[in-house]
């Protein structure tokens, strides 16, 4: 458990293991937050447990993971860690190859 610590700190630049905790609470908090909306989502757009798996995923996808990152962006400005998550979700777009979404830094 040390070294997956250690190696978040590492990794995000976090000298604080409170700053490390509190990252990590509210990366399990959104998760959470996101599994309750993520219901009347589909029930908004009357997905149940016979619609085909592509539905389902392509509704997740276009709805419900941007209201993750609303929802982590939420938290964040609440517990004072906004920069830390602008950064992550900028390094996630990146990875996912959607840079047109960002604006270029000057």
């Amino acid at each position: 458990m040390k070294r997956v610590i250690n190696y978040l700190r590492e990794k995000w630049g976090i000298k604080s293991i409170y700053r490390l905790w509190l990252i990590i609470f509210i990366f399990a908090i959104s998760g959470t937050t996101t599994l309750f909306i993520k219901e009347p989502v589909f029930y908004l757009f009357n997905i149940g447990e016979h619609t085909e798996a592509w539905i389902k995923t392509s509704v997740y996808i276009l709805a419900v993971l941007p209201g993750y990152f609303l929802i982590l962006m939420l938290y964040a400005i609440l517990l004072g860690e906004l920069g830390f998550f602008i950064d992550f979700v900028k390094k996630t777009f990146m990875k996912m190859n959607l840079k047109r979404y960002l604006k270029k830094s000057s």
